[in-house]
């Protein structure tokens, strides 16, 4: 394909093209775009109230111990706090161990708040994950088709290059047969003419070489301003 077949630019051409060529490996890149990537975050917060909701429905274990300790005996008696352990000074005069499971109603409710939550949180999910989809086929059928672009301009610049030697050589050669009287001025005149045209072409090729490449970064990246 055009993207896969990307070449360098001419030598005369100096713009940069590292990492150009590997279509595959620009798609890859286009899933790091910060568009892409708030897009994944906002279904990743969706995904986690999801599993909030989910969880009012979910049984859960609960362990209860309460205990009531009491001093026995006189804090201002001398005697209390001599050849006693500290421990035989209190003694537990009620306290309770429970363990049971909580299981909320909304499982016996077909149309509880809880059920319409879950069951709004996947459609949220669903359709979010519609959109990312959407928005990243968007972004790579932008960047193949700037690639394709781009290969096109540097095959016209190639093809422009090829047009300028042809042009100073033609021209050098009405320079040339002038000054030996072969040539009239007009004749060199438009020579030189078809020269100027040739470089122009390739001008103008370089500068839509360098806006589709502009065009082509700001697609890999798309708003992340400090790649």
């Amino acid at each position: 394909s055009a993207a896969s077949s990307l070449v360098a630019p001419p030598a005369r051409l100096d713009v940069p093209a590292e990492g150009m060529g590997d279509a595959d490996g620009l798609l890859q890149k286009t899933r790091t775009r910060l568009d892409l990537a708030s897009i994944r975050g906002a279904i990743d917060a969706l995904r986690n109230k999801l599993e909030l909701d989910k969880a009012g429905l979910t049984p859960s274990l609960f362990v209860k111990w309460t205990f009531d300790p009491t001093f026995q005996r006189d804090p201002f008696d001398p005697s209390t706090w001599s050849g006693v352990s500290f421990l035989d000074l209190w003694k537990q005069s009620q306290g309770a161990l429970a363990i049971g499971v909580s299981i909320p109603l909304d499982l016996l409710l077909p149309s509880s708040s809880v059920r319409t939550n879950i069951d709004r949180s996947k459609l949220q999910v669903a359709e979010a994950e519609l959109g990312y989809q959407g928005a990243l086929e968007g972004a790579e059928i932008e960047v193949l088709t700037l690639l394709r672009q781009l290969d096109k301009s540097v095959k016209l610049i190639a093809a422009a290059e090829k047009g300028i030697t042809l042009a100073e050589r033609l021209y050098a050669g009405a320079e040339k047969a002038y000054e030996s009287g072969a040539k009239n001025y007009l004749e060199v005149q438009d020579a030189q003419n078809k020269l100027n045209v040739a470089r122009f072409e390739r001008l103008r090729d370089t500068n839509g070489y360098l806006n589709v490449l502009t065009d082509l970064e700001f697609a890999l990246t798309a708003g992340d301003f400090a790649s």
